[in-house]
């Protein structure tokens, strides 16, 4: 009894108690219903319910979104929202339209984005199914002097899924000699989405700027972008606008229009622009309908040596160092490692950090670089050694370029300490110093070029300034001159070079060259064909005339090969004055295998793709990229065996050569092979084997016009009929047999039959046509 009491003096009234739980509801605006036509800084938005007011119009919370507003709206009030809570700054009523003008700041409105990046379509990367690729080279060489020589040289790919093995062999045969030795052993695994490559086995290994390379055995990860041709790694170039009004917007480069296009009401932001060249200056020019303009200039410089912002690249090798002796075999030596990693800390600023060691040395190092708009790229790495011995060494190197598409120089300085060594040089003999200036410009077909180095060691210090020339003569011809001159402690020398070659045709080029140096000079006449990537022929065959130290010589060199379907043959030979000279002949190609189909076709350097039509049509062109690399066998195959791996490459069939009586189901598909890997591609090609006809009722005599209903072939598969106003029927890949089925017409069932005879014909008229019967 006591707690009824307490609840009844504590708690307050029941009706009091719901008045503080429920929160009064937020009455709707008053005001006059208009349905009126919306637009949003010239652009329209449709129509829309609102409630009039004086000053004021209200429209309701769900309509929001389609005035397509950055901002989120502020809170409605009974479902309504204010149209000047939204931030309108300018409203304004055209009665004899019944339209709302709205304006807001263009930053407060959702904006265009323009992805300036030209990249094509992407093309996932194909899936490899089992493959082999067997590349062999065997040559034949005779010298006057050294005798006849035999060499068979293979490389052996084997693919399953996503993992690669390779083995290559080199067999050497002189007179009762013979020589086998193994050459590189690799297990390769790809990550395309990760860029990202494993390798254990005999690999060639860096450090970048904190280190040497090497050949080496051991386990390898790096980053390969060729992996992913869509990746961007470098800073793209990005702009920003806004307009209150529909415009038209403008971008230029160095005065070259590269986009134009219309935009709404808005920000405008214009991004993932990639050049080349270096320093770009970029125009965003923005005119709207009502002939404001706005100009946006900034420079940006396209560089691919630094990275963008969180984007990795880096290598790590551990292994032992190895070194090809002089009978082709491996010899494995100490243990090492090597590793550098970058990152883009920044669009402005690269971070790197490696370096590398063996038992007797440990080098480890950092780097930075700095990339300005408008100052270039500079470079600074610094290094710390420690040894075996308990010495210690440093060194430091940096770099500084500029790059405009007509204009560039590169400075760099490199210093060490006399007991700094590497893999490749040990201590005491590496360089102290090196100094590299180069620069180089270009005006109209022509480049001009000068480099000056400096190398300073312990023993000797030389110096090799460098001045060339390229000029395109005119569209068919063009001339390069080299002079260079180098200079150390004990010698002078000069060298200059001159070569001029004219382009016949698209396939035939001839030209000279000359060469003048300290004590000697060089005359050559040459000419020559272009070896075609499909079967053909190419050549090049030169006469020079030698004189040094008051003799002169002459020698003559001719060298060709024949592409054929299964193989090449090269033939190379020179011979000079006093009987001298040697001759070599080679047969080269590839053994090949992929979805259970063999054949030899050329040497296959990466991927292969067997081109299948699906139908025995021999002497069709297929094409790799619009470039004709072979005709079908008998079978309606072709092998085309050069195909770079990962990058997007369309396969194509000379449609025009197709019979018509048959019908391609493709013409071009896009690939992007694996690396080292065969892809086979069906174009689907198939004979037409048609049948045409008329359906008929036969009680009451009529045709079945316009009609649609399925019958079931003799294999059980159901086919689709469909008939014209006058009952006529058209099928195509039919098979010899009885066809049967059921239609329904006018609240009656037929039951339908369709005798098909075996034909050879593409189209064969059949006289009895379709048969409907009505079931009773």
């Amino acid at each position: 009894m006591l707690n009824l009491l307490l609840a009844a003096v504590l708690l307050p009234p029941a009706t009091a108690l719901s008045q503080v739980a429920a929160p009064a509801k937020a009455a709707q605006p008053t005001g006059e219903e208009a349905i009126l036509t919306v637009t949003v800084n010239g652009i329209p938005r449709g129509e829309f319910t609102l409630i009039k007011q004086v000053d004021d119009y209200w429209l309701g919370a769900g309509e929001v979104q389609r005035l397509n507003l950055q901002r989120p709206p502020p809170p409605a009030q009974g479902g309504y929202v204010s149209v000047k809570s939204l931030g309108a700054r300018s409203v304004r009523f055209d009665e004899a339209q019944l339209a709302l003008h709205l304006e807001f700041p263009g930053e407060s409105l959702q904006g265009t984005r323009i992805d300036l990046s030209s990249l094509p379509k992407t093309v996932p990367l194909s899936e490899a199914p089992p493959s082999l690729i067997l590349s062999y080279r065997l040559s034949n060489r005779s010298a006057m002097s050294a005798g006849r020589e035999w060499t068979a040289i293979t490389d052996l790919n084997v693919r399953t899924g996503p993992l690669l093995l390779r083995q290559e062999h080199r067999l050497d045969i002189a007179g009762s000699q013979r020589r086998l030795a193994r050459g590189r052993t690799q297990a390769i695994l790809d990550q395309p989405a990760a860029a990202r490559r494993w390798i254990g086995g005999d690999v060639v290994s860096t450090a970048g700027n904190f280190g040497s390379s090497i050949t080496a055995a051991g386990l390898l990860v790096t980053k390969i972008w060729n992996m992913t041709p869509d990746a961007v790694r470098q800073p793209r170039a990005a702009l920003h606008a806004s307009t209150v009004l529909p415009a038209e917007v403008e971008l230029s480069v160095d005065g070259s229009t590269v986009f134009r296009g219309n935009v709404g009401p808005g920000p405008i932001e214009l991004d993932n622009l990639i050049l080349h060249g270096g320093a770009r200056n970029l125009r965003l020019t923005v005119t709207d309908v009502a002939g404001r303009r706005q100009v946006i200039e900034q420079p940006f410089l396209f560089a691919d040596s630094a990275l963008a912002k969180g984007v990795h690249d880096y290598s790590y090798f551990i292994g032992r160092r190895s070194e090809l002796g002089p009978d082709f075999r491996w010899r494995y030596r100490e243990g090492a490692w090597q590793a550098f990693h970058r990152y883009g800390a920044t669009d402005s600023l690269t971070v790197s950090a490696g370096g590398e060691g063996s038992p007797d040395f440990t080098t480890a190092g950092v780097g930075a670089t700095l990339r300005s708009d408008h100052a270039g790229l500079l470079s600074l790495d610094l290094l710390g050694q420690r040894q075996r011995s308990g010495g210690a060494a440093g060194g430091w190197s940096a770099r500084y370029a500029y790059q405009t598409p007509r204009f560039s120089t590169l400075l760099g300085v490199r210093q060490f300490e006399p007991n700094f060594r590497s893999f490749a040089i040990g201590a005491g003999s590496f360089p102290r110093r090196e100094w590299l200036a180069a620069a180089s410009t270009s005006w109209g077909l022509a480049t001009l070029a000068a480099e000056l180095t400096r190398v300073e060691s312990g023993a000797d210090s030389r110096s090799i300034g460098t001045l060339r020339l390229y000029a395109n003569l005119d569209r068919a011809s063009l001339l390069s001159a080299e002079w260079q001159t180098t200079r150390s402690r004990s010698q002078q020398d000069h060298r200059l070079a001159l070569v001029y070659r004219a382009f016949l045709d698209a396939n035939n080029w001839a030209g000279g060259s000359a060469e003048v140096s300290s004590g000697a000079h060089t005359v050559t006449l040459e000419t020559g064909r272009h070896i075609p990537q499909s079967e053909g022929f190419g050549y090049r065959a030169a006469l020079s005339s030698t004189h040094q130290a008051g003799q002169e010589s002459q020698t003559a060199s001719l060298a060709g090969a024949l592409n054929l379907r299964p193989a090449t043959l090269e033939l190379a030979t020179t011979q000079q004055t006093g009987g001298r000279g040697f001759s070599e002949f080679a047969l080269s190609g590839s053994l090949v295998a992929v979805d259970g189909e063999i054949g030899l076709t050329r040497s296959v350097h990466d991927s292969f793709i067997l081109a299948r039509l699906g139908a025995p049509q021999p002497g069709i062109q297929v094409m790799l990229n619009n470039q004709v690399q072979g005709t079908t066998d008998d079978k309606g195959r072709v092998f085309i065996p050069n195909v770079g791996a990962f990058d997007r490459q369309e396969v194509s069939v000379n449609d025009r050569q197709i019979p018509m009586t048959y019908q391609l189901g493709h013409r071009v598909q896009p690939i992007a092979p694996p690396y080292r890997s065969g892809l086979l591609v069906d174009f689907k090609l198939r004979r037409m084997h048609a049948l045409v006809g008329i359906a008929r009722r036969a009680q009451p005599q009529a045709p079945v016009a316009s009609a649609s209903w399925s019958m079931t072939a003799p294999s059980g598969k159901d086919v689709l009929i469909e008939t014209t106003s006058t009952g006529d029927f058209y099928l195509e890949d039919v098979e010899a047999g009885t066809y049967r089925g059921t239609l329904e017409v006018d609240e009656s069932r037929y039951a339908c039959r369709l005798t098909v005879p075996e034909f050879d014909e593409p189209i064969y008229e059949s006289a009895e046509g379709i048969l409907c019967e009505q079931v009773r």
